[in-house]
């Protein structure tokens, strides 16, 4: 599209792009370029997911998606948000009467 023509006698390479008055031809081989690239990354994709499929597996367990990935991959909470709501939470359960305090972490129940 912006190849100006004094570039492609210089380099020897391609046409005048289409804003240059070359016409739509290097722009026919700029899409084709891009359509094989896009079928090479497809299918290669598609190729190396499926081999880690079969191998080892590329979803995580029910547990770990309820759990929260964060906490399942990286043992800690990814937002700061998350951290203030669970703090509150547990002040909200250490509140509550007859749940013993082993359900919230702070002491083993008796």
């Amino acid at each position: 599209m912006f190849a100006s023509p004094r570039l492609v006698e210089i380099t020897g390479i391609g046409d005048a792009g289409l804003f240059y008055g070359g016409g739509f031809g290097q722009l026919g081989v700029q899409l084709l370029g891009l359509a094989g690239t896009f079928a090479f990354v497809l299918v290669l994709s598609y190729l190396i997911l499926g081999l880690m499929k079969v191998t080892m597996g590329i979803r995580v367990t029910e547990e770990e998606e309820l759990m929260g990935l964060d906490i399942s991959e990286h043992g800690t909470y990814g937002y700061p948000e998350q951290m203030k709501l669970l703090a509150e939470s547990e002040s909200k359960a250490n509140e509550l009467p007859g749940i013993p305090k082993s359900i919230h972490g702070s002491e083993p129940a008796i």
